[in-house]
């Protein structure tokens, strides 16, 4: 195969000979090579959880002798080396594989700027709830009352142990792990969703509300008021109007500017 001959199925090149993204194109290699993760990993010398990892993108940028030996492994040619190499230069943009939940509106989660499906209405009701009430854990009987609000089946704390599981499968990086994931985390009441405030939009958002009043009996009320236009530009792009973010706003201005 010649070096310039394009891989069927493989990521292309970005735009003036950038690299495309390391972790697809080395797993789209092994596929054509026909070779298993683990069989990969063992002919490069390295643990298939090494291997595991440089796909998903969970590690930025892998070092140049670890590419070079999965390149002998799985036979690529001295260009398509260069290409992998130059891709383990550049990584991905930090954050792109951080998870952000947003409930300004609709529930969503994202990764980096990718949403992630969240079809189950169960987990959507307890993410959300989680969601809710971060810093603070929600309790059992919250978690029990919000997924079944007729009443729990005779089974639901074997249920709530599956969907939390799940949940935290959910919230799993798909890039480097650059700052702490969020997570579920369990606590003698119920659960705490494990998280910074910029990782939830409704953490942001009061964020920037205490920021206002602190400054806001400063002498000069510009560095206030342009935190509070941000929040309420925050709360209006998610049609925050369902949990009264507006009304929050609202109220601090009022108290800011008498």
């Amino acid at each position: 195969m010649s070096e310039r001959t394009p891989v069927p199925g493989l990521p292309r090149v970005g735009h003036a000979g950038e690299p495309g993204p390391l972790g697809p194109r080395l797993q789209s290699f092994r596929r054509r090579a026909g070779l298993s993760q683990e069989v990969a990993a063992s002919r490069a010398g390295i643990s298939t959880r090494a291997l595991r990892d440089i796909e998903r993108g969970r590690v930025r940028r892998p070092q140049s002798r670890t590419l070079q030996r999965l390149a002998q492994a799985l036979g690529l040619t001295g260009g398509e080396l260069t290409d992998l190499l130059a891709a383990a230069r550049t990584g991905p943009p930090r954050g792109a594989g951080r998870p952000r939940l947003l409930i300004l509106g609709p529930l969503s989660l994202q990764r980096g700027q990718a949403p992630v499906p969240v079809t189950s209405p169960m987990l959507r009701r307890l993410l959300g709830l989680l969601a809710l009430k971060h810093p603070e854990p929600a309790t059992q009987q919250e978690v029990t009352d919000t997924l079944w609000p007729s009443g729990p089946p005779g089974s639901h704390q074997s249920l709530v142990h599956t969907y939390v599981s799940q949940v935290r499968r959910l919230l799993e990086p798909g890039g480097p792990r650059t700052v702490p994931p969020p997570t579920v985390a369990r606590t003698p009441t119920g659960y705490l969703l494990e998280a910074s405030r910029n990782q939830i939009d409704l953490g942001h958002f009061d964020e920037l509300l205490v920021q206002a009043q602190r400054l806001h009996r400063a002498p000069d009320p510009g560095a206030a008021y342009e935190l509070l236009t941000r929040a309420l530009k925050c709360a209006q792009a998610f049609g925050s109007s369902r949990i009264g973010a507006p009304a929050r706003y609202a109220s601090m201005a009022s108290t800011a500017w008498p």
